[in-house]
């Protein structure tokens, strides 16, 4: 009874947005919206953070760092008005619930324990307690529906804070996930100091990762975004864990090189300009078996994975003293040293076997890291070691506690700001009241006109280098989120869908003629860091105008360039290329500007588009937890071929 009222209650909210986009929005112009200094404050959201480093292992730089995240929604086409319809529909959705179920972890909501809380200020009750109140497999199938056995808030909760988020059983989730870390970190300062060396002796240094799917592009979204960054920088041509950056004689830094298909030209294209004697190649393969086969999902991963072990076992058996040995048994050996020494795993099976002869990867125990029940869910994954073990070989420990850190800003954020002024909330409000309600889906109300915004999805523009792989990355973390199409509870959205569609739109603007004058408006959002990664005379001065362009591209996107546009031609121009060069405007846009681009800023990036899915699939009333990817389809397809 209870969920029939909900659903009507959000029935009713979606059809006053409907009427509300129709008669109220539709004849307004961005430049008469955001004349109001009222309405453009209460759509703009400041979350201002302090970072504190660790006291570990003597670190150089410990002083207090002051972050700052904005997001500007004050150029979406909608009013305070809006903003408050849209909050009642979230209301009726029970987005501030849902948020707190994914906090608590799996625990009963009739006697919830808080997760990532400190223990000793809940009440002491006991597991076997705690298992009684848990009513009945009903609600616990509520809350697996819910997205709650996720998990992905637990993945961030920092170590040796007396923290808890408990599993159905009455276990603290944290106690595994941070002896994953400590393993992580264990073996990667091994590898990075020397300790553990390849197969001819010398040290590891380079990373091939082999995999597809969303950590493995939060991988390339971080790569690219620390690949000039000074700290990463310098913690990458380290050995160990020094931050100081003092080496004998110059080092280049470590590389991160990705393969996530079976085309050849890709293998070759990885490994170009990289020695076999200093790397290591990590498999991320997430996919679980099929129910009833004989196959694994990703078997086109299994294929990439065995070409890159292939250019290993050539690369170093042909510098060994036995490389031309006849003996079969010798030869074996030496290829099970080789793996066993450059080879991981990151999986999610438990099944050893399996581990060891369908992967064909590392046989040692030591180099097989198997997920969590709880976190195996792909699009959740980037902060499991399948994120976490390559960042760890190429950066350092250091560098992967500043990206956890800001992970777990964004996740204290996420739940204890409300929703008027929490920036995953609101950025996923803009996202439906585009996608469903401003011509971006195809709903059963009136159709709207190709003027009233909203071309299904959105097109992400990096206005600096380091963010270049961030849109593929939420495009991918959308794609698996709400993609799927399908409903969790048969209420609102029986015959709508988000588009989970992200496109790419270029570096620095580079598509902007189709967003200023294409025939079909497309939301339009916008990245950029305030304070440059680079040095030199002249960075400050070309950043500053790096940072006009960016705020000029929203401007024309708003208000378009009719008058500006008109004084910059001449007569003869004006009759002949006027249309050319007038951008009408009234294009919906966001801006995300992050204080600077570091390790800190990518933990809380990676942490914003997670709960910015999780809260549009909730609004859309589908499960953004699902295990079956689009990947998973296509080899179930591929094996009947």
């Amino acid at each position: 009874m209870a969920a029939s009222a909900s659903a009507l209650k959000a029935l009713q909210a979606w059809k006053i947005l409907h009427r509300h986009a129709r008669d109220d929005i539709d004849p307004l112009r961005l430049q008469e919206l955001c004349q109001d200094n009222d309405r453009v404050s209460s759509l703009v959201a400041v979350h201002n953070s302090t970072y504190v480093p660790t006291q570990r292992h003597n670190r150089v730089q410990q002083q207090n760092q002051q972050r700052m995240l904005i997001v500007d929604v004050s150029r979406q086409r909608m009013t305070s008005d809006t903003l408050n319809h849209l909050l009642r529909l979230a209301s009726a959705r029970n987005i501030r619930g849902y948020i707190r179920q994914l906090a608590w972890g799996q625990n009963d909501p009739g006697d919830p324990v808080a997760g990532a809380a400190k223990a000793d200020d809940r009440q002491a009750t006991s597991a076997a307690a705690r298992k009684q109140s848990s009513s009945s497999q009903q609600q616990r199938s509520h809350l697996e529906r819910d997205g709650a056995q996720s998990m992905h808030i637990a993945l961030r909760a920092p170590a040796n804070q007396g923290l808890e988020m408990l599993l159905f059983d009455g276990s603290n989730a944290l106690d595994g996930i941070h002896h994953m870390w400590n393993r992580i970190e264990r073996l990667t300062n091994d590898v990075r100091a020397g300790r553990i060396v390849g197969f001819s002796g010398k040290i590891l240094r380079d990373v091939v990762v082999v995999g597809r799917g969303v950590p493995v592009m939060a991988l390339m979204f971080i790569n690219e975004a620390l690949r000039r960054d000074e700290d990463a920088r310098i913690a990458s041509m380290n050995n160990g864990n020094s931050d100081s950056g003092k080496q004998k004689k110059a080092i280049p830094p470590r590389r991160m090189r990705f393969v996530s298909s079976v085309d050849p030209v890709a293998a070759a294209s990885a490994v170009d300009g990289l020695n076999p004697d200093s790397t290591i190649v990590v498999t991320v393969s997430l996919q679980r078996r099929r129910s009833g086969g004989n196959k694994n999902d990703d078997e086109e991963i299994n294929l990439a994975t065995k070409t890159i072990h292939k250019w290993l076992e050539r690369g170093l058996l042909s510098s060994s003293k036995l490389s031309s040995t006849n003996n079969t048994n010798q030869r074996s050996s030496l290829l099970d040293a080789i793996l066993k020494k450059h080879t991981f795993l990151v999986t999610t099976t438990t099944n050893n076997n399996e581990s060891r002869n369908s992967r064909s990867t590392a046989t040692a125990a030591d180099n097989v890291f198997i997920l969590h029940n709880h976190s195996i869910r792909e699009a959740f994954t980037t902060f499991t070691a399948a994120g976490l073990l390559p960042l760890a070989l190429v950066y350092g420990w250091n560098i992967v506690e500043q990206i956890l850190a800001g992970g777990h800003d964004m996740d204290k954020h996420f739940v204890e700001m409300n929703p008027r002024h929490n920036i995953p909330i609101l950025l996923g409000l803009c996202d439906i009241w585009n996608d469903a309600f401003m011509g971006g889906c195809n709903s059963s109300g009136s159709t709207p006109s190709s003027s009233s915004g909203g071309g299904g999805g959105r097109v992400i523009t990096p206005f600096c280098e380091a963010f270049s792989a961030y849109p593929d990355f939420v495009a991918a973390m959308e794609s698996q989120t709400c993609g799927g199409g399908r409903n969790t509870t048969g209420g609102v959205g029986q015959t709508n869908f988000p588009s989970a569609m992200v496109f790419n739109g270029g570096f620095h603007g580079q598509y902007d003629r189709m967003l200023y004058q294409g025939g079909r408006v497309v939301p339009s959002e916008s990245i950029v860091a305030m304070d440059t990664q680079a040095g030199g005379e002249n960075s400050a001065s070309n950043h500053d105008a790096l940072m006009c362009s960016f705020f000029a591209h929203a401007d024309v996107l708003a208000f378009g360039n009719t008058t500006s546009a008109t004084r910059s031609v001449t007569p003869k121009q004006s009759q002949n290329n006027d249309a050319e060069n007038v951008a009408e405007g009234n294009r919906p846009s966001t801006l995300l500007l992050c204080g600077r681009c570091d390790a800190f800023t990518c933990g809380q990036l990676v942490a914003l588009a997670e709960h910015r899915a999780v809260v549009v699939a909730r609004l859309w009333d589908t499960d953004p937890f699902s295990e079956c990817g689009g990947s998973t389809l296509r080899e179930i397809e591929i094996s009947r071929l």
